[in-house]
C-alpha cells in the first residue's frame, strides 16, 4: 500500500470503517479443486476423517462422504488415553450422525479436567463433551483458568484454542479474553502484503477462529479491525493452491470463520472475467464478494480513475450498475476509453447500509483495451544496392497473397513499408509484435523484425550481401513470406502470408559435419571442478622452533626476575583473600585459552567480568593485608 491509501485508512476510521480489498476470493474453480483434494483423500486415520468430513461440509459437500466417513468411524473406536483422537472422532459423528455412541467417554473426560492439564488438552476435552451433548461445570474450568494458562504457556497457539474453548463454555464472564484479543493482535508478523501469526497455517487459523467464535459467543465485537481481518484474509488466500489436506483444512476454517460474522467480512473486487475491453465487450464487470465468493450487502461501486499506462489520469467517479446475481458490478467503458493499450482503474466501494463489511479504497484493477488492426499502404520493392533505387515495387493487399513472384540477389535489398491502422477509427497504431517470417523449402524459419518510423510507417529492409551468411546459410531458393502481428491489445493477430521471394546468393550452401552436429546435439562432458591444493607446510623443525622461541620468555621469566632482584619468596598463599586472588589469576589465563579455541568475544566479556571483579576485589584484600603485616 502506497502512502495515500494509508492516509486514506487512517482518516476513514474517524467515520466508516475502511479497508483494503482482498484481491482474490477462494473462486468457484478454487472451490472444485479442494473438493476434489478431499474427495481423493483416502480416510486412513480418525484425523483425516476430521480435516475431510469438515473440509467438504464448508466446500457444501459434506452428504456425499457421509457413508465412506461413518463407516471408518464406527470400525474405529478412539484410544480413551487419546484426547485427540476422541476429539475428531467426536466431531465427524456430531456432524454426520453416524449413530456411534461416544457416551462411555463422557466420565473419563469430565475426570481429566480434575488434573493438570495444557490449554490443548483442555480444548479436546471440552470440544469432544460438546460433541456428545454434555455441560462442563464451571468448577472443573473457569474462563479464567484458560486465560491463565494461556498466559504461562505464552503461544498464539494455545491463546486461540482458549478463545475457542472458551467459546464452548455454557458459562462464565469472557470479559478477560475478550481484553486479550487486541494483545495477541498486535502480535501478529508482517509480510508485504498480509500479517499472519508466529507458527504458520495451524497458529493464525486457531487464533483467527477463536477471536471470532469467542465474539460470537459474547455478542461484543473482537478488537480486530477490519483492516487486520483482510490482511489475515490475504495471508490464508495466499495458501489456499496447496495440495495438503491438512492446510487445506486450516485455511478454510479461517476462512469461513471471516466470511460468517457480524463483526468484520473481508471482501475482495476481482474481475468476471480477463477479456480485454473493445466494441464487442464494452462493459467492464467486476465481482463484489466475501472471502469465500459469496454475496455480500449491496455497495455502491465507483469508478474513481482510469490511468493509461502513458500515466495520464481522468476522473470519472461515476457508481457501476448492480446485476441481478447480487455479486456482479458493470460499468460501460467503451467508448468512453476507446484508445488500445493497457490501463489501470482505481474503484472504491461503500456499503448502502449497516453491515460488517467496510468501506473498500482505492481498488486498483488492470483493464486492457483493444482494437482491430487491418495493413494498409503496404508494398514490397526489390532496391538496387549500389545505386539505393527501387528496381522493382509490388503494391499488396491485406490479407490476399500476391501473385507477383520477386527476385533478388546478393546485390540487391529488399524492402517493405505497410502502415498499420485501427480497423475502427483509421488511425495508425503501433503494436508490441511485428515480424516478418521467411521459410525456405526444407521448412527452415527466418524472423526479422519490422519497426516503426516516428512518422508511424513500419518498414522492413534486408540487405542480402550482409545477410546471405548470417542468416540463409548462402540457401538459394523460393522464400515464402508472412507478415506476423500481435500484441495484448490486439484483437485480430493475424499472420498474413504475402507472397513468394526468390533469393539467389554466391557460393554453395555449408553443410554440418558430423562434429559439430555431435557437438550441438550430444551432452557436454562432465565438467571437473579442480580446487586450488593446499599450500604446502613447513618442515616440522621450523614449527618446532617457533614453538621453542614462543615459550623461551616464559621459561626465562623466574630467572630474570631474580637477576632484577625479584623477591619471589615473599609471595604467599596465607589467608582466604590471597588464596582466592591467586585462583582467580589462574582462571582469568585458563579464560584467555578458552577464548582461543572455543569461546566468541561476547562469552569472554561475560565470564571476564566476574572473575576480574572476584581476582580484583580479593587482590586489593591480599595487598592489605601484606602492608598490614609489614607495619607491624
Amino acid at each position: 500500500m502506497g502512502p495515500v491509501v494509508v492516509l486514506l485508512l487512517l482518516v476513514g476510521y474517524a467515520s466508516a470503517e475502511i479497508a483494503p480489498s482482498l484481491g482474490d476470493v477462494i473462486t468457484s474453480r478454487d472451490q472444485t479443486r479442494l473438493r476434489e483434494l478431499f474427495r481423493k483423500t483416502p480416510i486412513d486415520s480418525l484425523t483425516m476423517a476430521y480435516y475431510v468430513s469438515n473440509g467438504l461440509r464448508i466446500l457444501g459437500e459434506q452428504d456425499n462422504s457421509k457413508k465412506q466417513i461413518c463407516s471408518y468411524i464406527q470400525q474405529h473406536t478412539p484410544d480413551s488415553t487419546s484426547l485427540d483422537t476422541i476429539f475428531y472422532a467426536t466431531s465427524v459423528d456430531a456432524l454426520y450422525d453416524c449413530e456411534v455412541s461416544y457416551s462411555s467417554f463422557e466420565k473419563s473426560l469430565k475426570d481429566s479436567l480434575k488434573s493438570e492439564r495444557n490449554v490443548s488438552e483442555l480444548f479436546y476435552i471440552v470440544s469432544s463433551l460438546t460433541n456428545i451433548g454434555s455441560k462442563v461445570d464451571q468448577k472443573l474450568l473457569s474462563p479464567s483458568k484458560l486465560l491463565d494458562l494461556a498466559e504461562q504457556e505464552e503461544s498464539i497457539l494455545s491463546y486461540g484454542q482458549a478463545f475457542l474453548t472458551a467459546s464452548l463454555l455454557a458459562d462464565g464472564d469472557l470479559t478477560s479474553l475478550m481484553d486479550t484479543v487486541e494483545d495477541v493482535a498486535v502480535q501478529a508478523d508482517e509480510s508485504p502484503t498480509s500479517i499472519y501469526f508466529e507458527g504458520g497455517l495451524e497458529t493464525t487459523s486457531t487464533a483467527i477462529t477463536g477471536i471470532v467464535r469467542l465474539g460470537t459467543k459474547t455478542g461484543n465485537r473482537p478488537t480486530l479491525s477490519a483492516l487486520q481481518a483482510t490482511l489475515f484474509g490475504k495471508y490464508f488466500l495466499s495458501i489456499k493452491y496447496t495440495e495438503t489436506v491438512s492446510e487445506a483444512w486450516y485455511v478454510l476454517q479461517a476462512v469461513e470463520a471471516l466470511a460468517h460474522n457480524k463483526f468484520f467480512v473481508p471482501t475482495g473486487v476481482t474481475l468476471v472475467n480477463r477479456l480485454p475491453i473493445n466494441i464487442h465487450n464494452q462493459k467492464l464487470e467486476v465481482h463484489l464478494t466475501n472471502i469465500l465468493n459469496e454475496p455480500v450487502p449491496p455497495s455502491d461501486i465507483k469508478l474513481v480513475t482510469i490511468e493509461s499506462s502513458s500515466g495520464d489520469k481522468d476522473t470519472i467517479n461515476k457508481s457501476f450498475t448492480s446485476e441481478s446475481d447480487g455479486i456482479t458490478y458493470s460499468y460501460l467503458l467503451f467508448p468512453q476509453v476507446a484508445s488500445p493499450g493497457g490501463y489501470k482503474v482505481i474503484l472504491s466501494t461503500e456499503p448502502k447500509t449497516a453491515s460488517p463489511v467496510a468501506q473498500l479504497v482505492h481498488v486498483e484493477l488492470p483493464v486492457i483495451v483493444s482494437f482491430s488492426v487491418v495493413v494498409e499502404s503496404a508494398e514490397i520493392s526489390i532496391i538496387e544496392r549500389d545505386q539505393n533505387v527501387a528496381v522493382k515495387t509490388v503494391p499488396l493487399q491485406y490479407p490476399t497473397t500476391s501473385q507477383d513472384e520477386l527476385s533478388a540477389d546478393q546485390h540487391s535489398k529488399v524492402k517493405m513499408t505497410f502502415h498499420l491502422l485501427n480497423k475502427q477509427n483509421k488511425e495508425k497504431v503501433n503494436v508490441h509484435q511485428t515480424f516478418v517470417r521467411l521459410v525456405s523449402a526444407n521448412k527452415e524459419e527466418i524472423y526479422f523484425v519490422a519497426t516503426p518510423t516516428n512518422i508511424g510507417i513500419y518498414t522492413f529492409e534486408l540487405d542480402l550481401a550482409d545477410a546471405a551468411k548470417e542468416f540463409f546459410n548462402s540457401q538459394s531458393g523460393t522464400y515464402e513470406m508472412s507478415l506476423i502481428v500481435g500484441g495484448m491489445s490486439v484483437e485480430n493477430p493475424f499472420s498474413w502470408h504475402i507472397g513468394s521471394l526468390n533469393l539467389k546468393f554466391p557460393g554453395t550452401p555449408r553443410d554440418d559435419t558430423s562434429e559439430e552436429l555431435e557437438y550441438r546435439y550430444k551432452p557436454r562432458p562432465e565438467i571437473q571442478h579442480l580446487f586450488r591444493a593446499p599450500e604446502k607446510r613447513p618442515p616440522t623443525v621450523v614449527s618446532f622452533t617457533f614453538a621453542v622461541l614462543v615459550m623461551a620468555p616464559v621459561v626465562l621469566l623466574v630467572p630474570v626476575w631474580l637477576l632484577l632482584g625479584g623477591n619471589i619468596l615473599n609471595i604467599t598463599l596465607s589467608g582466604p583473600w590471597a588464596i582466592m586472588f591467586h585462583v582467580g589469576l589462574i582462571g582469568i589465563f585458563g579464560l584467555y585459552y578458552l577464548f582461543w579455541v572455543q569461546l566468541n568475544m561476547f562469552q569472554t566479556l561475560k565470564y571476564l567480568i566476574i572473575l576480574g571483579g572476584v581476582t580484583f576485589i580479593s587482590g586489593n584484600r591480599m595487598l592489605r593485608q601484606i602492608a598490614k603485616y609489614r607495619s607491624a
